[in-house]
């Protein structure tokens, strides 16, 4: 009889430690508590897409959108009260031309007080931010990194490619915020999490 009990033992003993919840699994440092994509969606879909920066980012994430069905507008220039009158999400695609702001005869202070605009006028209209990050490594400079600590902070939703957060600053922005944060392996994988944010 006993040499029957323990080997039962022993396969409940295994079969327990099997579903109990081991330490946090980390991937090519990725946190584990990273989204694949949101589980609700937190947009409405007059989507007001720009680039914070000038870079042409802005119009590869637009066209994601147009594939995807949602209904949104690109504007390169676009202020807070353009936002207030015709749009009720923001979509804030990061990324730093010194080409682009001279194309619009800016400067990088001009374009975070632009920009801050916007982030303010969708916060007091109730809307959504998503901040999205495609240039990878490099496209992260010192400058780049201004408008990720400026405006990744505020964001509701942040989607980012992977080489993106090489050094972690996005994943620790998002840690520290409790938002919710997807790392796409390239721009290949960013309709997903972008479809996931409205509907």
């Amino acid at each position: 009889m006993r040499k029957l009990i323990l080997p039962s033992l022993l396969l409940i003993t295994i079969s327990i430690a099997l579903f109990l919840p081991g330490p946090a699994p980390q991937c090519g440092g990725e946190a584990a508590w990273t989204l694949p994509h949101l589980p609700y969606p937190i947009a409405k879909k007059r989507v007001l897409v720009t680039s914070a920066g000038q870079s042409t980012d802005g119009l590869i994430v637009a066209e994601m959108l147009k594939e995807l069905n949602i209904s949104h507008s690109f504007r390169r220039e676009a202020t807070g009260e353009d936002l207030t009158q015709w749009y009720e999400s923001l979509v804030l695609v990061l990324g730093y031309s010194d080409t682009g702001l001279k194309k619009v005869g800016m400067s990088l202070d001009d374009e975070i007080k632009r920009v801050q605009g916007l982030v303010s006028a969708a916060q007091q209209k109730g809307g959504a931010v998503i901040v999205v990050h495609l240039g990878g490594k490099n496209r992260r400079n010192s400058k780049d990194d201004i408008l990720i600590n400026e405006f990744a902070t505020q964001a509701n939703y942040l989607v980012v490619v992977k080489e993106s957060d090489f050094d972690g600053l996005f994943s620790s922005i998002a840690a520290e915020r409790g938002t919710p944060y997807t790392v796409a392996p390239n721009i290949l994988y960013l309709k997903p999490p972008l479809n996931s944010a409205f509907r």
